[in-house]
Parts: C-alpha cells; sequence; structure tokens
C-alpha cells in the first residue's frame, strides 16, 4: 500500500513540476483559415513574446467542476501568481482538522529579476497540523515559521546544486511564455487539430496532442534525469519504478491559440496520465472522474498589468531557511 501511495505522489509531483511550472492591427483579427496542425504549432511556438498579459486557472476533480485554483499576470518583466490551495483541499477531500478551516490557504509569489518574494500568511500552520507523514514541498515547509510575512529568496544563492524543479517553480513566470505549451506539441509525433472555438469572445484555433514527460521537461529546458532523481528522494519510490512511472507518464494537452499566435487556452487531462501509471503496474485503475487543469490567458499587451514589488525592508529573508531544508 505504502508503494502504490508513493507511485501515486510521484506521478502527481510530475504534473506539479510540468504544469505548475509553466504558464492584428487595423481590423479586428478573425480565427486562422485553416485548422492549426503539426508545422503551424512548431511555427506558432517559435515566435517568442514578452507582452503583458493576465492568467486564471480552474481545475476539475470527480463530480466538481471548474473551480478556481490560480491567478496572476505577468507585466513584461515580473510575474505574480496568487495559488487558492484551501479550493483545491475542499474539492479534492484533503483532510484538514476542524480548528483549521478558517484558516487563508492563499499561497502568492512575485518573481522580479533572481529574487522570488513568497506569502503564504497560514500555510506554516497547516503543513505543521498535517497526519499525512509525508515531506511537505520545499516552499511550503520554508513558510512554516513565517507568519504573516513576506518571505523573500535569492535564487541564485541556492547555488548550482538545488534541484531543478524548485528552481523552475521559483521562476516560475519569470520571462515565460504561454506558447511554451505550443512547444512541448510540436516535440510530439502527432498533433490533432481541434478546430476553431471562441475563447472569451476571442476567436482561437485548437490542437491536442498527447505530451511526454521529457518531452515537456526539455520545453522548460530542465533535466529528466534531476528531476526523477528528485522525486525518488521525496517519495521514496525504488529507481526502476520511478524510470517506469517516467517512461509511461504522458499529459494529454490541448492548446487553443488567436489569429495573433497568442494562446488562449490550455487543458491538461490528469487523470489519463493517473490512470497509465496505474496500468503500467497493474493495479486497478482508480476511478477519478474528471481531473483536468484549464488557465486561460487574457489581456494581452494591456498597459494597465503591473505587479507590485513588496518592499524588501518589510520581507524577510529565507533563502537559507530553504537552502537547509534542500539539503536536508
Amino acid at each position: 500500500m505504502r508503494e502504490r501511495a508513493g507511485r501515486g505522489v510521484a506521478a502527481l509531483g510530475l504534473v506539479a513540476i510540468g504544469v505548475i511550472g509553466a504558464c492584428g492591427a487595423g481590423e479586428e483579427a478573425g480565427p486562422p483559415d485553416v485548422e492549426i496542425a503539426a508545422a503551424d504549432v512548431a511555427g506558432a511556438a517559435a515566435m517568442s513574446t514578452t507582452l503583458p498579459y493576465r492568467f486564471t486557472g480552474t481545475m476539475s476533480f470527480g463530480r466538481a467542476e471548474d473551480f478556481p485554483i490560480l491567478s496572476g499576470m505577468w507585466d513584461g518583466e515580473r510575474a505574480y501568481h496568487r495559488v487558492d490551495l484551501e479550493a483545491m483541499a475542499d474539492e479534492m477531500g484533503i483532510n484538514r482538522p476542524l480548528d483549521l478551516d478558517a484558516l487563508d490557504l492563499s499561497l502568492e509569489m512575485v518573481n522580479d529579476a533572481g529574487t522570488t518574494y513568497l506569502h503564504g500568511p497560514d500555510l506554516g500552520a497547516f503543513v505543521q497540523s498535517s497526519d499525512s507523514g509525508s515531506t511537505p514541498p520545499p516552499l511550503f515547509a520554508v513558510l512554516a515559521d513565517l507568519g504573516a510575512s513576506w518571505g523573500r529568496i535569492d535564487v541564485a544563492a541556492l547555488g548550482p546544486d538545488a534541484p531543478a524543479g524548485v528552481l523552475q517553480q521559483l521562476g516560475a513566470g519569470q520571462g515565460t511564455d504561454p506558447r511554451i505549451f505550443l512547444d512541448m506539441l510540436s516535440r510530439t509525433e502527432d498533433v490533432e487539430p481541434l478546430g476553431p472555438e471562441e475563447m472569451g469572445g476571442v476567436p482561437t484555433t485548437g490542437a491536442a496532442a498527447d505530451v511526454s514527460f521529457v518531452d515537456m521537461l526539455e520545453a522548460q529546458g530542465l533535466d529528466a534525469d534531476e528531476i526523477t532523481a528528485g522525486l525518488i528522494d521525496r517519495t521514496g519510490v525504488p529507481a526502476d519504478e520511478a524510470q517506469r512511472i517516467v517512461d509511461v507518464f504522458t499529459i494529454p494537452i490541448e492548446v487553443w491559440i488567436d489569429a495573433d499566435d497568442h494562446v488562449r487556452r490550455i487543458t491538461v487531462d490528469l487523470a489519463k496520465s493517473m490512470r497509465a501509471v496505474a496500468e503500467e503496474f497493474d493495479e486497478d485503475v482508480p476511478d477519478l472522474g474528471s481531473f483536468s487543469i484549464t488557465v486561460d490567458f487574457t489581456d494581452y499587451d494591456d498597459a494597465s498589468i503591473h505587479v507590485d514589488i513588496p518592499d524588501p525592508a518589510a520581507t524577510v529573508d529565507i533563502t537559507e531557511n530553504l537552502r537547509t531544508i534542500l539539503d536536508a
């Protein structure tokens, strides 16, 4: 039973690394004349942009559909993310002691050049109260004694040996382009055209593919071997089993773009990924029902988008604390 739980944690870890890491003049643009195909995906992925944008994310799990879990913005230089972990815990049935029901389980992150600011007012209390017996994620653990203060991390000072997955999370949104998801699709052999659809009043066209874990990481400049080693350390899954998980773990991703090749929506089907892991180990396929994440991108090139940086003098430097946690 413990090994089975470890495999599930490892598989969900792959999802977190891959997804929560990653997010015409004159006349109104209409949808592209042809459905997006593999060559179109590759061409759009190669056209990077640093335009400001906003984003919101929802999750579907079981019978709960489209509950909000993520919001934020990129102003061209800095990024802001807010993750609503309380909604996720409630909808997924994660056990919480009754006296913690009123806690604020949001996590805020601001990325400014090489500095990341973290704020999770009650996450420390939540982590300390957990009876799961598992090691909390490093970015949760480092907030345990911070209270309502903002924490400040000098990412470069963590050193070159810091886990790539943690560095990717700390840099989430730092100069990223949502078209990284198009890059993921372009690395696959089979891209399925989805046809036209309107997203928030904007005509778009979509494409879908099953993206391997390795392709997902390479699109983000991460090393699959290093990430796999980190999962082995954190979950206790034997090395051969971890490699099997990596080999079979693919994520079905849909990407929708407008006529300017701006990504307007991505959807990730997590249920199919988890079923693939269960089948690889001849286990009962979990009845997850719906289990997906959708992120919408809006307001491209909106001059009003601005990310406020916490006053460094009012923040707490938690770089060494995080390094200690990572070393342990």
